[in-house]
């Protein structure tokens, strides 16, 4: 008899979502995690912490000097190609440097055992809720990781061969190279931080799900129209759950709706806790790169106002310079879509919190409720409506819209001044 192989069973928990981003975090030694045999276990290696360091250290300090005798030595000498001294030199990737130092001292510090009782707490939360959208949350988080790295490797990719032509196919093009790897390591904190957001933005949605099938088989105290469930209203989405049932029939609870609403405050408050937790591990990070990203796009428009107006121009290729236009063009939407996307997702998990809340006061005036799931009800809005989710930047400001249009505000009023700067 031939045995057939044996299946190795992957659970499709909220790690497994990670999976697609995991793997691109592990090359730069930003995650401290795998699995083996079906269990989380920690897995960070100090000798590759310590080579990947020591090597982007090296890399970064060839780089510099070799920009300042590029500079003095052919530019400084020849002027063939007119670009001022810091713009030649474009320090950015020191800051870009300084994040991914961030980014390992908090994922040390904050990874191994504390990062696995962070998912720990994602297994209690969907043993409760029944969670049913990890294959979607997986899907999204694929998704924005292909599409977004993508994006940074063709933009970079096509910057450095606009350098490498328009310096006249000279080698010295090179020293560029390192923006583009802090640019794609500062691109997958993002994705990072993003994919954990998703995370709890769905098991809100869960818990609106649950509140809506709750509303469902609730006797009405009125003669109103249905909005809760109704599939042409603002509650519902394209994406739920079709084969959802009432959280009662999870093996946990097996009494009434009563104790579903109990369990409901349980999965909420653990839900602060997660979100606490990708404060910490992710504020101090976001912080920095939110500020570089500011001011890689400040950075780009202001070379590219420079080759518009002429203050930089290339006696031995002019035809060429639009070249270099287009990819600032490209890597400033990279930058924006970065912030912008960061800022999308934080935004959805909020939404998810307001319909919870909406729910809960349709239910409280529109259904015959006994006067303990009336009083359990109410407590459980003032816990949502008290203590909302909210994702910030070390406590500085929240990730909001409020961020993008402050964020547009500073590189507008920049790009004004440097503008008048030329004149």
């Amino acid at each position: 008899m031939i045995k057939g192989k044996k299946v190795k069973y992957v659970p499709k928990d909220a790690y497994d979502t990670l999976t697609p981003i995991n793997i691109l975090l592990k090359m730069f030694s930003l995650t401290t995690l795998s699995r083996e045999n079906s269990r989380l276990k920690v897995s960070y290696s100090w000798i590759k912490r310590i080579f990947t360091i020591t090597a982007l250290i090296m890399f970064t300090i060839l780089v510099t000097v070799g920009k300042v005798l590029n500079y003095f030595g052919s530019y400084g000498e020849n002027k063939t190609f007119n670009i001022r001294f810091t713009d030649s030199l474009q320090i950015t990737y020191m800051l870009e440097f300084l994040q991914y130092i961030v980014d390992l001292k908090y994922v040390f510090k904050f990874g191994g055992y504390t990062s696995m009782k962070y998912f720990k707490l994602y297994e209690q939360i969907d043993d409760i809720l029944g969670m049913m959208y990890n294959s979607i949350i997986k899907s999204k988080i694929y998704n924005a990781t292909a599409s977004t790295c993508s994006l940074v490797i063709v933009s970079s990719a096509l910057d450095f061969a606009a350098w490498f032509i328009i310096t006249g196919y000279d080698t010295h093009a090179l020293y560029y190279s390192i923006d583009y790897i802090f640019f794609f390591i500062n691109t997958l904190t993002i994705i990072d931080m993003c994919a954990n957001v998703i995370q709890v933005e769905y098991r809100l949605k869960t818990i609106g799900d649950v509140l809506q099938d709750l509303y469902s088989v609730t006797k009405n105290s009125l003669s109103v129209v249905n909005v809760v469930g109704d599939k042409s209203w603002l509650y519902f989405s394209k994406d739920k759950a079709v084969t959802r049932k009432i959280i009662s029939s999870s093996k946990f609870l097996e009494y009434n709706h009563l104790n579903d609403i109990v369990w409901l405050n349980k999965c909420y408050l653990l839900l602060i806790e997660q979100t606490a937790y990708i404060n910490e591990i992710f504020g101090a990070r976001i912080l920095i790169n939110n500020s570089y990203q500011l001011f890689n796009i400040v950075n780009l428009v202001n070379l590219t106002i420079r080759i518009f107006t002429g203050v930089i121009f290339s006696e031995s290729s002019p035809d060429k310079l639009f070249l270099l236009t287009i990819t600032c063009i490209l890597r400033t939407i990279c930058s924006a879509v970065n912030i912008a996307w960061l800022v999308y997702r934080c935004e959805q998990s909020y939404e998810q919190r307001a319909t919870i809340v909406s729910i809960v006061d349709h239910m409280l005036v529109d259904k015959n409720m006994s006067e303990s799931m009336t009083r359990t009800l109410t407590e459980f809005r003032n816990l949502v409506d008290s203590r909302p989710i909210q994702f910030t930047a070390m406590n500085f400001y929240p990730l909001d819209y409020g961020l993008v249009v402050s964020s547009a505000s500073v590189v507008t009023t920049l790009t004004i001044i440097m503008l008048q700067s030329l004149q």
